[in-house]
């Protein structure tokens, strides 16, 4: 993870942002949510984020689900998840008023093949944190593999 440079930043946004790369290609083999290295930012008190990962994954007919840790009580969490997947054709897409929620782990169960694009807004309540991504198998324990040079950024809305 890394900020934006200085000269980057005020051309690119004058609130703020990250971006990182996954550095390790990260295997991913539980129906538990954990973390995903080198995914995560920092979040204030009332500050809006957009976060947006190009994700590269290829697993088994489990599938993955994805959701997001934060502080407590946004107000609110958008996840959208729009998959390149040999049984998936549909966006996924789920409002949350709270970070990991059970509903909130968005994706289906079916063999990932390859792209998977992940958008996340956030409106922060009154406690700073970090944002963090976790991702899991949706069942079962047949490994999926996040393959490293994924990229995302977070940027700073209001």
């Amino acid at each position: 993870m890394w900020t934006y440079r200085q000269d980057e930043q005020a051309a690119a946004n004058p609130l703020g942002g990250y971006r990182g790369i996954i550095g390790t290609t990260q295997a991913i083999a539980s129906a538990t949510a954990a973390d995903v290295t080198g995914v995560a930012f920092p979040i204030k008190a009332s500050e809006s984020w957009i976060f947006e990962m190009d994700l590269y994954a290829v697993g088994n007919t489990n599938g993955l689900a994805f959701s997001f840790t934060g502080p407590a009580s946004p107000g609110l969490v958008l996840m959208n998840v729009f998959g390149n997947t040999s049984g998936i054709t549909a966006v996924s897409s789920e409002v949350e008023t709270a970070f990991a929620t059970p509903t909130s782990v968005a994706f289906a169960a079916a063999a990932v093949a390859n792209y998977i694009r992940i958008r996340l807004t956030v409106v922060n309540g009154i406690t700073a944190g970090t944002v963090q991504l976790q991702c899991s198998t949706v069942s079962g324990t047949n490994s999926s593999t996040l393959i490293a040079g994924s990229s995302w950024t977070a940027t700073r809305t209001a």
